[in-house]
């Protein structure tokens, strides 16, 4: 929290649209358990909190992680310091302690507390679909295919509004997805998923 009541949180912000709804849940989540108005402090020095999202990359020193995970094992880090309260999983607390970094066996991503925080009605014009999140860098691709081959399949743009993609996921027969967080949030309402890699991304 800064010297203005205010909680300066990190997390990605892209330039598309509302932004990737995965990354847009960070602030909405830290603010609905807080109640403090969160300012993003991106690259800033100024102590952070650091949520949803694999952005651990991104931390500084004396950052607090909660929940946040780890891209890849070679990615690069510029901290040595980090007060960790949670990971995404066990990779990626695997990783810190490479670091020489502290870090408890506490796992899970806060998006999975969004069924308790809110109370979102189910989409019911999705009801008993297919519905298919793709990765935002690959939602053009993926838009082309689906209009074309005239699929029965409900696309939910990844940079919609995130309550308005979290409805569509509920109302839901069966959650393909390669946006982590479309996998993480049918998780979390218990519709069956399909985890789709995408090597393209």
């Amino acid at each position: 929290m800064n010297q203005n009541g205010k909680i300066n949180l990190r997390y990605h912000k892209c330039n598309k649209g509302k932004g990737n709804f995965g990354d847009e849940l960070s602030p909405i989540i830290v603010n609905a358990i807080s109640g403090r108005e969160i300012i993003n402090s991106g690259c800033s020095d100024n102590a952070s909190i650091i949520a949803i999202g694999s952005y651990i990359q991104m931390a500084h020193d004396g950052d607090i992680i909660w929940g946040s995970g780890i891209r890849n094992i070679d990615q690069i880090c510029n901290y040595k310091n980090l007060s960790v309260r949670a990971v995404r999983g066990p990779l990626t607390r695997k990783y810190l302690e490479t670091k020489s970094i502290i870090v408890p066996k506490i796992y899970g991503d806060p998006a999975l507390l969004v069924p308790k925080l809110f109370d979102v009605n189910q989409d019911t014009r999705t009801h008993n679909k297919i519905s298919f999140i793709p990765h935002y860098t690959s939602l053009d691709k993926y838009t082309d295919v689906l209009e074309r081959n005239k699929y029965d399949i409900e696309l939910i743009s990844p940079l919609d509004d995130p309550f308005s993609i979290i409805s569509k996921i509920i109302g839901s027969n069966f959650v393909i997805s390669s946006s982590l967080h479309g996998i993480i949030l049918a998780d979390a309402y218990g519709i069956p998923n399909y985890w789709l890699y995408d090597n393209q991304l």
